[in-house]
């Protein structure tokens, strides 16, 4: 049977193995002994030279020691409860058949006060690898066997590791087995599952079971994963199947005489130190600093993060923040230090243009933190559309107006070159794209629902950047697409030059500073594009920038038309063009494009415009405006009978037109600088009858 560690008093020092239940104390000893206070018989007991006996079912790291911090507990062989209570034995042994045979204490012990103390015996002692472990197993024990509310005047002191009982003298058999070690070991195997007992390992579980076969081939069997059970590998006597358990910074064993083994004593300190530099490295790999914030990978994200989350997160990994005896740094310091040294990066920003991750960008060193996630074309030789993607087919083939001009054939040649850039990282420029139609034909659902997905799915709405509302613009340039609706227009001919400028400089100049809110503006490149979408009536149309010689190949015009059908409801719609999409874009990156819409320029695609819309655009400008006017002093000023064109100056002209009786009213609502606006736009417009004078762009000649 399994023993004890006794000892003859409370002072001794050394313990020794022993059965407290077959202590003998003699005829009238018990008696004696309880007839003193209890504060005497402790005082008796702590007498070197008293002879009695004394208990603990804890055998410490020295087993001949008793249990204190410098001698922690490793092994545990029963359970001692106290209770204070006063009682028979048959009303005790009532108590105690109410739990099932197999769980009934050994034995029955009165103590010297005549209380109750409960004794359970283990089959085989249990190995403990910690004192915190120790303490966890004990209150599972006693939470499983209803030790607590088994008997009245339960002694929470019965957890203790430390406690010494006095034997009382008085023992009565309960049951002849001990508790069983399938029964101990369910309990054991339960309070190990708790991760705060254990250290996170150092070194990824994955990398140990290597060396593990490595040295011990065909020893573990099935997969060496946290908590999975399995023979004590390293001993070749052992043959235990459930002998020990993995955890993440050792073994835990539950025979043998160790109770925990640590990876380095296992494998070595030269290979584990090894390691342990290597997985240092590799928990920094997802982690970047520009100096001010650190930026770490999160769910195929890149986001910034404060140092004291840097830190959790690196605790989180199984790093310890604290520093060990003899060091001058932590794990977490050590790899902070490794991060702002080898991952420094000058800067992190959205290039929607390059590859993810670390680019050189203009010398410097940038993290690209692009979260572009385009739809993926699918594999093989291009298939039938209409049986493919037959949806998209027929929205895409009846959408623009007067097919006979290749309006499709054009907008399917920019949209081919911008998704090609996008999946392959390139750097193409292409027109600001304006659709104008009929309200509800399709215009919103090709700019969210295909446009933007094969774009990458992210889209922004440039107008309070445009128009000078803000100049944070960092949800612009992580966005491959722009998107701008005749909502948006602006509200004044002052806010409507401002976003035509900003307008003409996204799509001409790849270079922009990026300037995200609490961050410093960095400079990036984007080439991304912008798709305006409009009605066609007059009021809409105000939006469309003017067509002259500097800006007609910055800008296409497309004119749609009903849709010839009905649409399904939406969430069907927008299912099935997703559902759609990665045909269409398999197709699409494949389509070859008739000739006479591409263009060998920069913007690769020649710009197309619709002749009403292009009309239209004409007409709503301040340029269209004064030519209209200029058609009335035309018509009736006597300067112009006799004369073929006029040359002059704006100012000359406002003096002209304020003096002609017929255009002296509508005159005078010009200005200067609104009349040199105008005539400069109908200057660098073809066949519009204005042109400049000399190169100081202050004169200019109309031609009747």
């Amino acid at each position: 049977m399994i023993q004890f560690f006794t000892a003859k008093n409370l002072a001794a020092k050394a313990l020794v193995p022993g059965n407290p239940w077959e202590f003998a104390p003699g005829d009238g000893a018990v008696e004696k002994w309880r007839k003193y206070p209890k504060a005497a018989r402790r005082k008796r007991l702590l007498d070197p030279t008293t002879v009695w006996n004394v208990y603990s079912a804890v055998r410490g790291l020295n087993p001949t020691a008793r249990i204190s911090q410098e001698n922690p507990p490793v092994g545990v062989s029963g359970l001692a409860v106290d209770y204070d209570m006063v009682s028979d034995i048959d009303t005790v042994m009532g108590f105690i058949r109410q739990l099932p045979e197999e769980q009934q204490p050994t034995y029955i012990e009165i103590s010297l006060g005549k209380k109750i103390r409960l004794i359970w015996l283990f089959e085989r002692e249990i190995l403990i690898p910690s004192p915190a472990f120790y303490g966890e197993l004990m209150e599972k024990f006693f939470d499983v066997l209803g030790i607590p509310t088994l008997l009245a005047g339960y002694d929470s002191a019965s957890l203790k590791p430390t406690e010494m009982w006095t034997n009382g003298g008085v023992w009565y058999d309960v049951n002849p087995k001990p508790l069983s070690w399938e029964f101990c070991f369910g309990v054991v195997c339960d309070t190990s599952k708790k991760a705060s007992l254990f250290e996170n390992g150092e070194i990824p579980l994955p990398t140990i079971a290597a060396e593990v076969e490595n040295r011990w081939p065909g020893r573990w069997k099935g997969d060496f994963v946290l908590d999975s059970l399995g023979v004590r590998f390293w001993d070749e006597k052992a043959d235990n199947p459930t002998g020990c358990q993995v955890k993440g910074d050792g073994m835990l064993c539950f025979t043998g005489h160790v109770p925990f083994v640590k990876w380095a004593e296992l494998l070595g300190r030269a290979w584990y130190d090894d390691q342990r530099v290597l997985s240092l490295g590799n928990s920094a790999h997802d982690i970047f600093f520009d100096g001010k914030f650190y930026w770490e990978k999160r769910a195929e994200r890149w986001e910034d993060s404060a140092r004291v989350d840097i830190i959790l997160r690196l605790t989180g990994r199984g790093l310890s923040d604290k520093c060990p005896k003899g060091a001058t740094q932590s794990d977490v310091e050590r790899v902070l230090d490794h991060i702002q040294q080898v991952n420094r990066v000058q800067g992190a920003a959205p290039l929607i243009n390059y590859p993810r991750g670390i680019v050189n960008y203009e010398g410097k060193r940038i993290l690209n933190i692009s979260d572009l996630n385009p739809v993926q074309p699918v594999p093989g030789p291009i298939g039938d559309p209409q049986k493919d993607f037959p949806l998209t087919w027929k929205f895409m083939n009846g959408f623009f107006a007067r097919p006979e001009l290749l309006p499709k054939e054009h907008f399917e040649a920019w949209l081919q070159r911008i998704y090609r850039m996008i999946l392959e990282h390139k750097r193409y420029m292409g027109q600001a794209v304006f659709i104008c139609g009929p309200r509800n034909n399709g215009k919103t659902l090709l700019c969210m629902r295909i446009v933007a997905p094969l774009l990458g799915g992210r889209v922004a709405n440039p107008i309070s950047f445009m128009t000078g509302e803000t100049t944070f613009n960092s949800e612009l340039f992580s966005s491959a697409l722009l998107a701008v609706n005749d909502e948006d227009a602006p509200a004044s001919e002052g806010e409507r030059r401002r976003m035509m400028a900003k307008l003409k400089g996204l799509v001409a100049n790849p270079s922009h500073a990026y300037h995200a809110k609490f961050k410093d503006s960095v400079q990036v490149e984007w080439q991304g594009r912008i798709l305006v979408t409009l009605n066609d009536d007059p009021g809409s149309v105000g939006m469309l920038m003017e067509v002259e010689a500097n800006t007609r190949d910055k800008q296409m015009f497309f004119a749609s038309q009903p849709y010839d059908g009905v649409f399904p409801p939406q969430d069907i719609l927008e299912a099935e063009l997703a559902k759609e999409l990665p045909y269409y874009a398999h197709w699409l990156l494949n389509h070859k494009p008739p000739a006479e819409v591409l263009s060998d320029d920069r913007m690769g695609v020649r710009s197309y415009f619709d002749p009403h819309i292009l009309d239209l655009s004409h007409q709503q400008t301040f340029a269209s405006n004064l030519g209209e006017l200029l058609k009335v002093w035309i018509r009736v000023d006597a300067y112009w009978p006799d004369k073929t064109e006029w040359e002059g100056s704006p100012t000359d002209l406002l003096s002209c037109l304020q003096t002609c009786d017929l255009t002296t009213g509508i005159a005078r609502d010009w200005t200067q600088a609104k009349t040199v606006r105008a005539l400069t736009s109908l200057a660098k417009q073809d066949g519009s009858g204005v042109e400049f004078m000399g190169t100081d762009g202050r004169g200019f000649k109309i031609k009747k």
